[in-house]
């Protein structure tokens, strides 16, 4: 959107604009909105198992949907922003660069850690920049717009704000923007729990646990994802499922990591599971 409002601008290069707004709206509506449904796949994994199980035109209509609403959405911006274009310039430059808010809150509801690599982020935030940094910093900018300093900082300490708490995130934790008394509670994975086989008393299934103490919780039990021993104390060396499974903590990331099947337990299928 931005080559083509140059190429309205700027007849006498309107050619060339208008030829790489082509170009990268191609590039927006193949490969962008694959990438948009391989995401949107990704955080919705149990949904799209169930309309996959239940019925492929169903998963056809829900993707359609997600298809309609991005573009109402864009067209609608872009509409506001042309009209709004001469009376809020500043207000509509930082909506169009907050393009790191929907991730900061994304982080906080999903408890997600580190899901993006900080030389990510800062790459990507400059190359984001040079375009409006350049046409509101130089005099002689093919806009032939002039030049507005109090709006280029506006907008890099606008940006480097959410790329300095992303970075917080990155390397504390999510909620770290949230005061305590609004965080949610976490799911233990290391609490104090014996195996759930021990606690029904079936006896087919104690020779899953070695030397267990029923009284003091230490013990081998074996971890069906690397069909190793996991010992049950210390707590910090083992992870324990809300149903009562155990596993080794490295183990179950990297099964909580699987495209299809990742969000349930290994063992019974639970699910989704709470992140770890």
């Amino acid at each position: 959107m931005a080559h083509l409002t140059a190429a309205l601008a700027a007849p006498d290069i309107s050619l060339p604009l208008l030829v790489v707004a082509a170009a990268q709206f191609a590039l927006f509506a193949g490969a962008d909105m694959t990438l948009l449904m391989h995401v949107w796949r990704a955080h919705n994994q149990h949904q799209h198992q169930q309309l996959h199980t239940q019925q492929t035109q169903r998963l056809g209509q829900v993707l359609l949907l997600l298809y309609v609403r991005f573009y109402l959405v864009l067209l609608l911006a872009t509409a506001v922003s042309w009209a709004l274009a001469s009376q809020a310039q500043l207000l509509l430059l930082l909506a169009a660069y907050s393009f790191w808010v929907p991730q900061l809150l994304h982080n906080i509801h999903s408890t997600s850690k580190q899901p993006i690599q900080p030389s990510y982020i800062l790459a990507s935030s400059a190359a984001r920049l040079l375009l409006p940094v350049y046409v509101f910093s130089c005099p002689d900018n093919i806009l032939t717009l002039p030049t507005q300093p109090w709006l280029v900082r506006a907008l890099l300490l606008w940006v480097g704000a959410q790329v300095a708490l992303l970075l917080l995130q990155h390397y504390t934790h999510p909620h770290v923007l949230l005061p305590a008394a609004l965080q949610p509670e976490r799911y233990n994975y290391h609490r104090p729990e014996l195996p759930w086989h021990y606690a029904a008393g079936d006896d087919l299934l104690r020779d899953v646990v070695e030397g267990c103490d029923v009284v003091t919780g230490e013990g081998v039990v074996e971890c069906v994802i690397c069909m190793g021993p996991a010992s049950l104390m210390p707590l910090g060396g083992r992870v324990v499922t809300p149903c009562g499974h155990f596993y080794h903590k490295q183990c179950l990331l990297q099964w909580m990591e699987v495209p299809v099947g990742g969000v349930a337990c290994p063992t019974c299928r639970w699910g989704p599971l709470p992140p770890l």
